[in-house]
């Protein structure tokens, strides 16, 4: 009986030894292919998707008031789906251009600049980094968020020179 408790405490032991120098890793996560990328955006709520130039942007009255900065009831919510699209790929990044029109320039800048600070709250909450998404206020004329993505190499993605 000695010898056979000594066996299991020596196989015991020698298992623990074992498991204990096993370095673990995370699971590698392949990436998503482009083409569901892609079709991903295209169940965007509330946006227009141009697949060509892989740019998102909410028309009109989709997120904000005319002459508002905060948004409609249940606007940053559509938001949501879109965030999610970009975390379950760290290839995915962007620029990201807010706009406001029908008010002076000046109105305007302002008006967009503080639609930029809700939304970079909101996107960094969620865990979109500045260096993902990185949010501009724009003069120019077009919908009153636009976003144009591009998918990085995998290899520059993870700190690698190709």
């Amino acid at each position: 009986m000695k010898a056979s408790l000594a066996k299991n405490l020596r196989l015991l032991l020698a298992t623990c030894l074992l498991t204990g120098c096993v370095v673990a890793t995370a699971p590698s996560v392949a990436p998503v292919s482009t083409e569901a990328l892609q079709q991903q955006l295209l169940e965007l709520p509330g946006a227009v998707v141009d697949l060509q130039s892989l740019t998102v942007s909410y028309q009109g009255e989709t997120l904000f008031a005319s002459g508002s900065a905060l948004p409609f009831p249940g606007g940053m919510e559509l938001l949501d789906p879109l965030i999610s699209w970009m975390l379950q790929d760290e290839r995915i990044s962007g620029i990201a251009r807010l706009r406001s029109s029908g008010e002076s320039s000046g109105y305007n800048r302002i008006l967009a600049a503080k639609r930029l600070a809700l939304l970079e709250r909101l996107f960094r909450n969620r865990g979109i980094t500045p260096d993902r998404l990185q949010l501009l206020v724009d003069e120019s004329a077009g919908a009153p968020l636009e976003i144009r993505f591009q998918l990085r190499s995998s290899a520059i993605s993870a700190g690698e020179k190709e």
